[in-house]
């Protein structure tokens, strides 16, 4: 998956790679993840830039996620996940995709 981010003047391109949350202790049904060192490094650029932080930038990701699946997304207040390795968790509202299957 890749997102476009722009703080001010500058623009980074961003991707990640996504996978389903298995840590039954975790809020995210699943996590995002920057693709390399370089997404990474990238991300830590746009934080400083934009002043939005880690849970900004979190909030940016299921943005991204919600515009692009068209379904209502949920960034994860679980901490434990961006502080282990450099993801990020994302909450699907289960309730607007039965409402969906409808």
């Amino acid at each position: 998956m890749k997102i476009n981010l722009k703080a001010g003047d500058e623009k980074y391109t961003v991707e990640f790679v996504v996978m389903p949350s298995t840590d039954k202790t975790s809020e995210a049904d699943f996590i995002v993840i920057p693709k390399s060192e370089k997404n990474l490094s990238a991300i830590y650029k746009y934080i400083a830039h934009s002043g939005n932080g880690w849970t900004g930038m979190n909030l940016v990701i299921s943005n991204a996620i919600e515009k692009k699946l068209k379904l209502p997304m949920e960034p994860s207040l679980d901490s434990s996940i961006g502080n282990n390795g450099g993801g990020y968790g994302v909450k699907i509202d289960k309730y607007a995709l039965i409402k969906k299957l409808k």
